[in-house]
């Protein structure tokens, strides 16, 4: 029904309320006609009823929509891909790994497994100085095997765990962007870099390996031999033995083919030779 029937339906109830003339007819001009100019304002009334309930409707429409739109958004799981985070551990070491691997866990809403990974993290950055030490100061020990056994064990017990976790569960992510993490990670890696030098510098000069004696020891044979009034030239020194800490025992073999026995010891930054009686 639109506004004109309605309002032609009004009037006409109000005529047919009218009480009968004398002539028995209905509709006469009774006090009830005064209620006729009443009809626009109802009808107004009732009109401005319906708007509002039609924009309060659209309201809460519009609001309902707004907050459907926006939920998705602030409940999406945001992750650096698992498998390549695992990976990046061969690149990287495992402390880059089993980090990102705890703030996925967090992401996930796993505290506990999120607590294991950061404890991955602080074994790594304890053994990474002592493998270093070991590297440099007592090279007979294979500790590259124990890296890779220790990165395998990490691999298996946690790495692997959040890859099967996540694939297993169904889980849609969006994916974390890997600048800033990457630009972090080359960094350390240079900086770690740069340690492994100045240690392995210093331990160098501190117990320098045999090959570096010798070819340090041989042009001051060859001064030696040359001050004794001998023709022939030293043509290698091959150190045989280390008598005490920083004395080592070597053999001298001449041009001529004859050989000296001779000590080398090192005295901080000098090389020192000494020609024992024959």
């Amino acid at each position: 029904m639109n506004s004109v029937e309605l309002t032609h339906g009004i009037v006409a109830a109000i005529i047919a309320m009218a009480p009968p003339q004398g002539d028995g007819q209905p509709g006469g001009y009774t006090w009830l006609t005064c209620l006729i100019p009443l009809v626009p304002i109802i009808l107004l009334w009732f009109l401005i009823k319906k708007r509002n309930e039609r924009v309060r409707q659209e309201e809460e429409q519009s609001k309902l929509f707004m907050e459907n739109e926006s939920q998705p958004e602030s409940g999406v799981i945001k992750l650096w891909n698992p498998n390549a985070a695992a990976n990046l551990a061969l690149l990287f070491s495992p402390i880059f790994s089993a980090w990102l691997m705890a703030k996925n866990w967090q992401e996930l809403g796993k505290p506990d497994e999120a607590k294991k990974s950061m404890t991955w993290v602080k074994i790594w950055i304890g053994f990474l100085p002592v493998y270093l030490l070991l590297v440099v100061l007592v090279p007979g020990i294979p500790m590259p095997l124990v890296y890779v056994i220790l990165l395998v064990v990490w691999y298996y017990k946690l790495g692997k765990k959040q890859i099967t976790y996540v694939k297993e569960a169904g889980i849609q992510y969006e994916k974390k962007a890997w600048g800033k993490p990457v630009l972090i990670a080359l960094a350390a890696t240079v900086v770690w870099f740069m340690v492994a030098g100045v240690v392995g510098g210093a331990a160098a000069l501190a117990n320098p390996p045999k090959e570096m004696l010798q070819a340090a020891a041989l042009p001051v044979v060859n001064q030696i031999v040359m001050q004794s009034g001998l023709s022939a030239t030293c043509s290698s020194v091959v150190i045989t033995g280390e008598s005490s800490k920083g004395l080592y025992d070597a053999i001298a073999t001449l041009s001529d083919g004859s050989t000296l026995k001779i000590q080398i010891q090192l005295k901080g930054q000098q090389i020192l030779v000494n020609v024992p009686p024959q």
